[in-house]
Protein backbone atom coordinates (compact mmCIF):
# COMPACT_ATOMS: atom_id res chain seq x y z
CA UNK A 1 0.00 0.00 0.00
CA UNK A 2 1.42 3.38 -1.03
CA UNK A 3 2.00 6.49 1.02
CA UNK A 4 -0.13 9.63 1.11
CA UNK A 5 1.85 12.77 0.37
CA UNK A 6 0.35 16.17 1.18
CA UNK A 7 1.83 19.32 -0.36
CA UNK A 8 0.77 22.67 1.08
CA UNK A 9 1.33 25.30 -1.59
CA UNK A 10 0.76 25.37 -5.33
CA UNK A 11 3.54 27.63 -6.52
CA UNK A 12 6.84 26.79 -8.17
CA UNK A 13 8.14 24.76 -5.22
CA UNK A 14 4.97 22.74 -4.75
CA UNK A 15 4.45 21.86 -8.40
CA UNK A 16 8.15 21.06 -8.89
CA UNK A 17 7.98 18.76 -5.90
CA UNK A 18 5.00 16.99 -7.43
CA UNK A 19 6.86 16.47 -10.70
CA UNK A 20 9.99 15.22 -8.92
CA UNK A 21 7.96 12.91 -6.72
CA UNK A 22 6.31 11.25 -9.69
CA UNK A 23 9.72 10.42 -11.14
CA UNK A 24 10.35 8.04 -8.23
CA UNK A 25 6.84 7.18 -7.07
CA UNK A 26 4.04 6.97 -9.61
CA UNK A 27 1.47 5.20 -7.48
CA UNK A 28 1.22 6.85 -4.06
CA UNK A 29 -1.58 9.30 -3.34
CA UNK A 30 -0.76 13.01 -3.54
CA UNK A 31 -2.93 15.90 -2.34
CA UNK A 32 -2.05 19.53 -3.08
CA UNK A 33 -3.62 22.32 -1.00
CA UNK A 34 -3.83 25.89 -2.27
CA UNK A 35 -5.39 28.95 -0.68
CA UNK A 36 -6.04 30.53 -4.06
CA UNK A 37 -8.93 29.58 -6.34
CA UNK A 38 -6.68 29.07 -9.36
CA UNK A 39 -4.34 26.39 -10.68
CA UNK A 40 -0.61 27.14 -10.65
CA UNK A 41 0.27 30.46 -12.30
CA UNK A 42 3.39 32.55 -12.84
CA UNK A 43 3.59 35.65 -10.62
CA UNK A 44 6.23 37.06 -12.98
CA UNK A 45 3.63 37.29 -15.74
CA UNK A 46 1.18 39.39 -13.73
CA UNK A 47 2.57 42.78 -14.86
CA UNK A 48 2.16 41.66 -18.48
CA UNK A 49 -1.43 40.70 -17.72
CA UNK A 50 -1.93 44.11 -16.12
CA UNK A 51 -0.66 45.91 -19.22
CA UNK A 52 -2.87 43.88 -21.54
CA UNK A 53 0.09 42.32 -23.36
CA UNK A 54 -1.20 38.83 -22.52
CA UNK A 55 -4.61 37.45 -21.63
CA UNK A 56 -5.60 35.63 -18.48
CA UNK A 57 -4.97 32.15 -19.84
CA UNK A 58 -1.30 32.91 -20.46
CA UNK A 59 -0.46 33.30 -16.77
CA UNK A 60 -1.15 29.65 -15.98
CA UNK A 61 1.93 27.46 -15.97
CA UNK A 62 0.42 24.17 -17.09
CA UNK A 63 -2.33 22.67 -19.19
CA UNK A 64 -5.76 22.03 -17.72
CA UNK A 65 -4.98 18.35 -17.19
CA UNK A 66 -1.71 18.89 -15.28
CA UNK A 67 -2.97 17.58 -11.93
CA UNK A 68 -4.74 14.67 -13.58
CA UNK A 69 -1.63 13.69 -15.56
CA UNK A 70 0.43 13.68 -12.38
CA UNK A 71 -2.27 11.82 -10.49
CA UNK A 72 -2.71 14.50 -7.81
CA UNK A 73 -5.83 15.66 -6.03
CA UNK A 74 -5.87 19.46 -6.18
CA UNK A 75 -7.75 21.25 -3.40
CA UNK A 76 -7.99 24.85 -4.56
CA UNK A 77 -9.43 27.67 -2.49
CA UNK A 78 -8.63 25.68 0.63
CA UNK A 79 -6.73 26.93 3.67
CA UNK A 80 -4.60 24.73 5.93
CA UNK A 81 -5.34 26.02 9.41
CA UNK A 82 -3.14 23.87 11.65
CA UNK A 83 -0.91 20.82 11.56
CA UNK A 84 -1.08 18.02 14.10
CA UNK A 85 2.32 16.40 13.67
CA UNK A 86 1.75 13.60 16.17
CA UNK A 87 -1.50 12.60 14.49
CA UNK A 88 -0.08 13.40 11.05
CA UNK A 89 -3.15 15.47 10.23
CA UNK A 90 -3.68 18.77 8.45
CA UNK A 91 -6.79 20.59 9.67
CA UNK A 92 -8.51 22.81 7.13
CA UNK A 93 -10.40 26.05 7.67
CA UNK A 94 -13.58 24.47 6.31
CA UNK A 95 -13.69 22.06 9.25
CA UNK A 96 -12.32 19.04 7.39
CA UNK A 97 -8.97 17.36 7.91
CA UNK A 98 -6.51 15.36 5.81
CA UNK A 99 -4.26 12.58 7.06
CA UNK A 100 -0.76 12.30 5.64
CA UNK A 101 2.28 10.05 5.72
CA UNK A 102 4.66 12.68 4.33
CA UNK A 103 4.06 16.44 4.43
CA UNK A 104 5.75 19.17 2.40
CA UNK A 105 5.16 22.81 3.35
CA UNK A 106 5.90 25.01 0.34
CA UNK A 107 3.71 28.02 1.04
CA UNK A 108 6.11 30.47 -0.63
CA UNK A 109 5.82 34.21 -0.27
CA UNK A 110 3.02 36.75 0.00
CA UNK A 111 2.76 40.47 -0.84
CA UNK A 112 3.84 42.82 1.94
CA UNK A 113 1.05 44.99 3.32
CA UNK A 114 2.00 48.11 5.31
CA UNK A 115 1.00 47.64 8.93
CA UNK A 116 -1.25 50.23 10.47
CA UNK A 117 -1.44 52.54 7.44
CA UNK A 118 -4.60 54.60 7.65
CA UNK A 119 -6.88 54.01 4.66
CA UNK A 120 -5.26 50.75 3.54
CA UNK A 121 -8.73 49.14 3.30
CA UNK A 122 -10.33 51.81 1.14
CA UNK A 123 -11.91 50.93 -2.18
CA UNK A 124 -9.28 51.50 -4.84
CA UNK A 125 -6.32 50.26 -2.77
CA UNK A 126 -4.70 47.17 -4.25
CA UNK A 127 -1.87 45.00 -2.94
CA UNK A 128 0.10 43.88 -5.98
CA UNK A 129 1.46 40.35 -6.12
CA UNK A 130 -1.35 37.85 -6.66
CA UNK A 131 -3.61 37.01 -9.58
CA UNK A 132 -6.62 38.21 -7.59
CA UNK A 133 -5.00 41.59 -6.95
CA UNK A 134 -4.02 41.98 -10.60
CA UNK A 135 -7.54 41.19 -11.77
CA UNK A 136 -8.84 43.68 -9.21
CA UNK A 137 -6.61 46.42 -10.64
CA UNK A 138 -7.73 45.61 -14.18
CA UNK A 139 -11.38 45.70 -13.12
CA UNK A 140 -10.81 49.05 -11.47
CA UNK A 141 -8.95 50.52 -14.42
CA UNK A 142 -11.61 49.49 -16.88
CA UNK A 143 -14.44 50.55 -14.61
CA UNK A 144 -16.10 47.16 -15.14
CA UNK A 145 -17.57 46.72 -11.68
CA UNK A 146 -18.58 50.34 -11.24
CA UNK A 147 -20.09 50.45 -14.72
CA UNK A 148 -22.05 47.29 -14.04
CA UNK A 149 -23.42 48.81 -10.84
CA UNK A 150 -24.53 51.91 -12.73
CA UNK A 151 -26.21 49.88 -15.48
CA UNK A 152 -28.04 47.69 -12.98
CA UNK A 153 -29.27 50.82 -11.29
CA UNK A 154 -31.06 52.01 -14.44
CA UNK A 155 -31.07 55.51 -15.85
CA UNK A 156 -30.50 56.92 -19.32
CA UNK A 157 -27.77 55.44 -21.48
CA UNK A 158 -25.82 58.69 -21.70
CA UNK A 159 -25.88 59.11 -17.94
CA UNK A 160 -24.69 55.54 -17.41
CA UNK A 161 -21.81 55.98 -19.85
CA UNK A 162 -20.81 59.24 -18.20
CA UNK A 163 -20.93 57.67 -14.73
CA UNK A 164 -18.86 54.72 -15.93
CA UNK A 165 -16.29 57.03 -17.49
CA UNK A 166 -16.04 59.06 -14.29
CA UNK A 167 -15.33 55.87 -12.35
CA UNK A 168 -12.25 55.05 -14.40
CA UNK A 169 -9.15 56.05 -12.45
CA UNK A 170 -6.83 58.46 -14.19
CA UNK A 171 -4.27 59.01 -11.42
CA UNK A 172 -2.50 56.14 -9.70
CA UNK A 173 -0.02 56.23 -6.83
CA UNK A 174 2.33 53.25 -6.66
CA UNK A 175 3.97 52.71 -3.28
CA UNK A 176 7.39 51.14 -3.75
CA UNK A 177 10.39 51.78 -5.96
CA UNK A 178 11.75 48.25 -6.24
CA UNK A 179 11.37 45.85 -9.13
CA UNK A 180 7.71 45.15 -8.38
CA UNK A 181 6.83 48.83 -8.05
CA UNK A 182 8.72 49.89 -11.19
CA UNK A 183 7.25 47.13 -13.32
CA UNK A 184 3.74 47.77 -12.01
CA UNK A 185 4.03 51.50 -12.62
CA UNK A 186 5.33 50.93 -16.16
CA UNK A 187 2.44 48.65 -17.04
CA UNK A 188 -0.11 51.02 -15.55
CA UNK A 189 1.37 53.79 -17.65
CA UNK A 190 0.97 51.62 -20.74
CA UNK A 191 -2.74 51.46 -19.94
CA UNK A 192 -2.92 55.26 -20.02
CA UNK A 193 -2.94 55.99 -16.30
CA UNK A 194 -1.13 58.95 -14.78
CA UNK A 195 1.34 57.28 -12.45
CA UNK A 196 3.37 58.54 -9.49
CA UNK A 197 5.85 56.32 -7.65
CA UNK A 198 6.48 57.08 -3.97
CA UNK A 199 9.72 55.61 -2.61
CA UNK A 200 11.06 56.02 0.92
CA UNK A 201 14.71 55.63 -0.09
CA UNK A 202 16.75 58.32 -1.92
CA UNK A 203 16.61 56.48 -5.24
CA UNK A 204 14.72 53.70 -6.95
CA UNK A 205 16.04 50.15 -7.16
CA UNK A 206 18.60 51.18 -4.55
CA UNK A 207 19.18 47.62 -3.36
CA UNK A 208 19.79 46.31 -6.87
CA UNK A 209 21.57 49.07 -8.81
CA UNK A 210 24.49 51.43 -8.35
CA UNK A 211 23.57 55.12 -7.97
CA UNK A 212 24.52 56.09 -11.54
CA UNK A 213 22.47 53.27 -13.07
CA UNK A 214 19.57 54.02 -10.74
CA UNK A 215 19.56 57.68 -11.82
CA UNK A 216 19.51 56.59 -15.45
CA UNK A 217 16.43 54.43 -14.81
CA UNK A 218 14.78 57.38 -13.08
CA UNK A 219 15.40 59.52 -16.17
CA UNK A 220 13.83 56.86 -18.40
CA UNK A 221 10.76 56.61 -16.18
CA UNK A 222 10.28 60.39 -16.17
CA UNK A 223 10.71 60.47 -19.94
CA UNK A 224 7.77 58.07 -20.20
CA UNK A 225 5.60 60.28 -18.01
CA UNK A 226 5.99 58.55 -14.63
CA UNK A 227 6.46 60.95 -11.72
CA UNK A 228 8.82 60.08 -8.87
CA UNK A 229 8.63 61.19 -5.24
CA UNK A 230 11.76 60.02 -3.43
CA UNK A 231 12.88 60.12 0.22
CA UNK A 232 9.25 60.29 1.31
CA UNK A 233 6.62 57.79 2.38
CA UNK A 234 2.85 57.61 2.17
CA UNK A 235 1.65 58.45 5.68
CA UNK A 236 -2.01 57.71 5.02
CA UNK A 237 -4.53 57.11 2.27
CA UNK A 238 -7.43 59.54 2.04
CA UNK A 239 -10.95 58.41 1.23
CA UNK A 240 -14.21 60.14 0.37
CA UNK A 241 -15.60 59.18 3.78
CA UNK A 242 -13.87 62.31 5.01
CA UNK A 243 -16.29 64.18 2.79
CA UNK A 244 -19.30 62.19 3.98
CA UNK A 245 -19.30 59.71 1.09
CA UNK A 246 -18.37 56.10 0.86
CA UNK A 247 -20.22 52.84 0.83
CA UNK A 248 -19.84 49.36 2.14
CA UNK A 249 -16.98 47.47 0.63
CA UNK A 250 -18.95 44.42 -0.40
CA UNK A 251 -21.85 46.13 -2.19
CA UNK A 252 -21.69 45.19 -5.85
CA UNK A 253 -17.94 44.64 -5.74
CA UNK A 254 -16.80 41.47 -7.44
CA UNK A 255 -19.29 39.33 -5.53
CA UNK A 256 -18.92 36.32 -7.79
CA UNK A 257 -15.15 36.14 -7.39
CA UNK A 258 -15.39 36.78 -3.66
CA UNK A 259 -17.89 33.94 -3.31
CA UNK A 260 -15.65 31.56 -5.24
CA UNK A 261 -12.68 32.53 -3.11
CA UNK A 262 -14.56 32.12 0.16
CA UNK A 263 -15.78 28.60 -0.57
CA UNK A 264 -13.78 26.17 1.51
CA UNK A 265 -12.21 28.97 3.55
CA UNK A 266 -13.09 29.59 7.19
CA UNK A 267 -11.03 32.75 7.60
CA UNK A 268 -9.92 35.72 5.57
CA UNK A 269 -6.51 35.49 3.96
CA UNK A 270 -3.96 37.74 2.28
CA UNK A 271 -5.66 38.41 -1.01
CA UNK A 272 -6.90 41.63 -2.46
CA UNK A 273 -10.47 41.93 -1.24
CA UNK A 274 -10.12 39.81 1.86
CA UNK A 275 -8.72 42.44 4.19
CA UNK A 276 -12.05 43.94 5.28
CA UNK A 277 -15.55 42.95 4.21
CA UNK A 278 -18.81 44.78 4.76
CA UNK A 279 -17.36 47.83 6.50
CA UNK A 280 -18.13 51.38 5.42
CA UNK A 281 -14.74 52.53 4.16
CA UNK A 282 -15.18 54.82 1.19
CA UNK A 283 -13.25 55.24 -2.04
CA UNK A 284 -9.70 56.51 -2.53
CA UNK A 285 -9.31 60.24 -3.10
CA UNK A 286 -5.62 60.74 -2.46
CA UNK A 287 -2.60 60.10 -0.24
CA UNK A 288 -0.64 62.16 2.26
CA UNK A 289 3.03 62.40 1.36
CA UNK A 290 5.50 64.67 3.14
CA UNK A 291 2.73 66.68 4.79
CA UNK A 292 0.94 67.34 1.50
CA UNK A 293 -2.08 65.76 -0.16
CA UNK A 294 -1.60 64.11 -3.53
CA UNK A 295 -4.86 63.41 -5.32
CA UNK A 296 -5.39 60.03 -6.95
CA UNK A 297 -8.08 57.53 -7.89
CA UNK A 298 -6.13 54.37 -7.09
CA UNK A 299 -3.28 53.27 -4.84
CA UNK A 300 -1.21 50.19 -5.64
CA UNK A 301 1.03 48.86 -2.88
CA UNK A 302 3.99 47.16 -4.55
CA UNK A 303 6.72 47.04 -1.94
CA UNK A 304 7.65 43.41 -2.51
CA UNK A 305 6.93 40.06 -0.92
CA UNK A 306 7.77 38.41 2.37
CA UNK A 307 7.63 34.94 3.84
CA UNK A 308 4.11 33.55 3.82
CA UNK A 309 3.25 33.33 7.52
CA UNK A 310 0.00 31.66 6.60
CA UNK A 311 -0.17 29.08 9.36
CA UNK A 312 -2.03 30.42 12.44
CA UNK A 313 -1.39 27.28 14.45
CA UNK A 314 1.52 25.11 13.42
CA UNK A 315 1.08 22.58 16.20
CA UNK A 316 4.47 21.23 17.24
CA UNK A 317 6.31 22.84 14.32
CA UNK A 318 8.74 25.46 15.71
CA UNK A 319 8.05 29.04 14.63
CA UNK A 320 10.77 31.69 14.43
CA UNK A 321 10.77 35.38 15.30
CA UNK A 322 9.20 36.36 11.97
CA UNK A 323 6.37 33.84 12.43
CA UNK A 324 7.95 31.70 9.76
CA UNK A 325 8.92 28.06 10.23
CA UNK A 326 12.23 27.95 12.05
CA UNK A 327 15.07 26.27 10.14
CA UNK A 328 17.91 24.23 11.58
CA UNK A 329 21.62 25.06 11.66
CA UNK A 330 22.06 23.38 8.28
CA UNK A 331 19.90 26.09 6.68
CA UNK A 332 21.51 29.36 7.85
CA UNK A 333 20.39 32.76 6.70
CA UNK A 334 21.94 33.77 3.41
CA UNK A 335 23.21 37.01 4.94
CA UNK A 336 25.35 35.06 7.44
CA UNK A 337 27.15 32.96 4.83
CA UNK A 338 30.81 33.89 4.21
CA UNK A 339 31.33 35.54 0.85
CA UNK A 340 34.67 35.52 -0.97
CA UNK A 341 34.95 38.07 -3.72
CA UNK A 342 37.24 37.42 -6.70
CA UNK A 343 40.52 39.35 -6.65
Amino acid sequence: MGLHYVIIGNGGAGTSALQALREVDRDSEVTMISREPYPAYSPCSLPNLLSGEIDGECVFRFDDDFYERFNARFLKNTEALRIRTRKKTVELANGKHINYDKLLISAGAKPITPKGMEGIDLEGVHIMGTLDSTLGIIDHLEGIKEGRDQKEGGGKGGEREKAEEEMKPTKVVVIGGGFMGIETATMLRKRGAEVTIVELLPRILSRMLDPDVSRRVEEILRTHGIELILKKSVKSIIGDMEEGGGKKRDEGRGKKRDKERDEGRGKKGDNERERVEGVALGRVKGVRVGGKKLGCDMVVVAIGVGTSTWLPEAGSIPIGESWSIRTCERMPRISTLPVTLPK
